[in-house]
């Protein structure tokens, strides 16, 4: 039987490990399967993509490779990660002239169609917001939240699925399910920086 996968990638298994922790805790609690890719490596996804682009998606494919001994959809909380894994799907799919030149760097090729999806994707899709609704055991009403998406969730919505690059609304959702107070903000999608800090520390 095909299930969900998971890629950690790198930083949620060391500085974002409790991140890891709580993602688990919380497709547990809600009775979401899933199961971890077998021998996952690093996608790449700080400066692959920046110096050389077929090296980069080979790195990713290996990945989905990976996933797809598993089952067809995986899921990657880290923004950055799910970036990488879901334009290597993507154009691997669409182009398969760019798929054979992809396959020539792994050791065995991907011949899979697994599916990329971010964590709250795969919180809606696979609980749904009746199922996050009932499992809430604390009021979190006077809890006044804006969600914040950055670069990497929101947009292009050709990647994320969102219904708008400016305005995504699958973290409202989410949250609005939990039963906070989704505040509106103009800068939900505004960039923080991340990409400069390694080159331009001011």
């Amino acid at each position: 039987m095909s299930r969900l996968t998971y890629y950690p990638g790198c930083s949620l298994r060391h500085s974002a490990a409790e991140f890891d922790r709580s993602t688990k805790l919380v497709l547990q609690a809600l009775g979401v399967d899933f199961v971890e890719i077998p021998d996952w490596t690093c996608c790449g996804s700080s400066p692959a993509h920046m110096t050389d682009h077929v090296l980069a998606q080979a790195l990713a494919a290996r990945n989905l490779r990976q996933a797809a001994t598993v089952g067809d959809e995986m899921f990657a909380p880290c923004p950055s990660c799910f970036q990488r894994e879901k334009d290597a799907e993507l154009e691997i799919q669409e182009d398969p002239e760019f798929r054979a030149e992809v396959n020539e760097l792994l050791d065995r090729p991907y011949e899979g169609a697994v599916r990329v999806m971010t964590l709250p994707e795969v919180l809606l899709e696979k609980a749904g917001e009746e199922r996050i609704r009932a499992a809430i055991k604390t009021d979190l009403v006077l809890l006044n939240v804006v969600p914040y998406y950055g670069c990497l969730l929101g947009r292009p919505y050709e990647l994320t699925s969102e219904c708008d690059d400016e305005q995504p609304m699958t973290m409202d959702r989410l949250l609005s399910a939990a039963g906070v107070n989704v505040k509106y903000w103009n800068y939900k999608t505004e960039c923080c920086g991340a990409g400069m800090t390694m080159c331009n520390e001011d």
